[in-house]
């Protein structure tokens, strides 16, 4: 019974290094189609190179793109001008890391003295864009998997997320997934979970269950912990995607002349055919999972959309 219980385990492990490897490469995806289509929208601005307006029309394009940090221009190898840094004294570019085509890539740990971090520079004619560094810690929540995003041929690696909750050296499971569409595959490895780590309540079920009833019985225990706690998960992650979490708008007065200052922005998750879920239990949670920095995202995106007619 603790055979089979196992085994059920380490599907279940695989299973997720597949899926986190999975959602590696379509973050990819996006954040590559995200840079060519600023790319793009800033080759038609139309403005001399670094001029007032070709910064304002930088910062809208660098505000509306997803998943990007920045986006500037280049001159005569140098970056001399961008949406988060406007017109700046000129950063001398060393030698790309990684050339494929017109496009050039740089670690942001190659960039001595320029103020990305974390990130990767990425650079076509004219053109650069900064991806944020925050672009994949949603991926893996529990921070126990090593992550490495890399060119399919692995000469260069975009990004790497080491664990942070892993606790000795338990067996791995390792899991790759590349994309179709773009030169870049993911590389997965996670802890291999064993039977003694179940709850001591469980094991006392598994074992004392008959042979036939016991092994469907664990499976079910099994499943049912690890979906109760990959669902609520799994529904914020779809409400960011189906915009079903809402703002409502606090105004913000000053006490003595009633004087309008502001608004503070409030969330509201309202699942459709559901009750209201309050922030109070949808905002821990998306501490808990590794999503903040996109329920941060939408909420920013959103009240920005907002109130940009007012």
């Amino acid at each position: 019974m603790l055979a089979v219980a196992q085994a059920i385990l380490y599907v279940r492990d695989k299973e997720g290094a597949e899926a986190v490897a999975e959602a590696a490469v379509t973050r990819s995806e996006a954040l590559s189609l995200a840079r060519r289509v600023a790319a793009e929208q800033a080759s038609r601005i139309g403005q001399p190179p670094c001029s007032a307006t070709d910064i304002d029309s930088l910062k809208e394009i660098a505000f509306r793109s997803s998943y990007m940090n920045d986006i500037g221009r280049i001159r005569d190898g140098r970056l001399v001008c961008s949406a988060l840094w406007g017109r700046s004294r000129p950063y001398t570019l060393p030698a790309p890391r990684f050339s494929s085509g017109a496009v050039r890539l740089w670690h942001a740990s190659d960039l001595v003295g320029s103020p990305y971090t974390g990130s990767n520079l990425i650079a076509q004619g004219d053109t650069f864009t900064v991806s944020s560094p925050s672009a994949f810690e949603s991926l893996d929540p529990a921070r126990s998997s090593s992550i490495s995003i890399e060119t399919k041929d692995r000469s260069f690696t975009f990004r790497t997320l080491s664990p942070t909750s892993r606790v000795g050296t338990p067996s791995l499971v390792q899991a790759q997934h590349c994309s179709r569409v773009a030169d870049v595959c993911a590389f997965v490895t996670s802890p291999r979970h064993v039977v003694s780590e179940l709850p001591s309540a469980l094991l006392t079920t598994i074992l004392s269950a008959g042979a036939s009833v016991g092994l469907l019985l664990a499976f079910l225990l099994i499943k049912h912990q690890i979906t109760a706690r990959q669902t609520i998960q799994q529904r914020l992650v779809l409400a960011l995607k189906r915009s079903e979490i809402e703002l409502a708008y606090q105004p913000l007065r000053r006490i003595g002349t009633r004087e309008l200052v502001g608004f503070e922005a409030l969330s509201r998750w309202r699942p459709p055919g559901d009750d209201e879920i309050p922030p109070a239990i949808f905002v821990p949670i998306a501490h808990r999972f590794g999503l903040s920095p996109d329920l941060f995202r939408y909420v920013l995106a959103r009240a920005m959309n907002d109130l940009a007619p007012r």
